[in-house]
């Protein structure tokens, strides 16, 4: 049994929705803003905790094993929180140093 991201009892239009908003922080947290660096450090957290829930879970019931797209989201959202907290530990350093 098959099912993709979308369908059944996985979460994937959560992960889309929550991708949706990382983006606009983004270009927040681009910009310098800490609430940006939160929002996308908080999306990628849920991202994960979706993905790694929904495996565990279909794992469980239909002896499921991790596929590529799902192997895929998770390694980015990894990326994505190792840029939240790199970004985070610069500003951090900047308004540090100007003080």
């Amino acid at each position: 049994m098959q099912l993709d991201g979308t369908e059944g009892p996985d979460n994937g239009w959560l992960v889309l929705i929550v991708a949706a908003f990382a983006i606009g922080w983004t270009r927040s947290m681009n910009r310098g803003s800490r609430l940006g660096v939160l929002g996308v450090f908080g999306a990628s957290v849920v991202i994960a905790w979706t993905a790694f829930e929904n495996w565990l879970d279909n794992r469980a019931v239909f002896g499921a094993e991790a596929s590529y797209g799902l192997t895929l989201v998770v390694a980015a959202t990894v990326v994505l929180a190792c840029a939240a907290v790199a970004r985070g530990v610069e500003l951090a350093q900047r308004r540090r140093a100007s003080s």
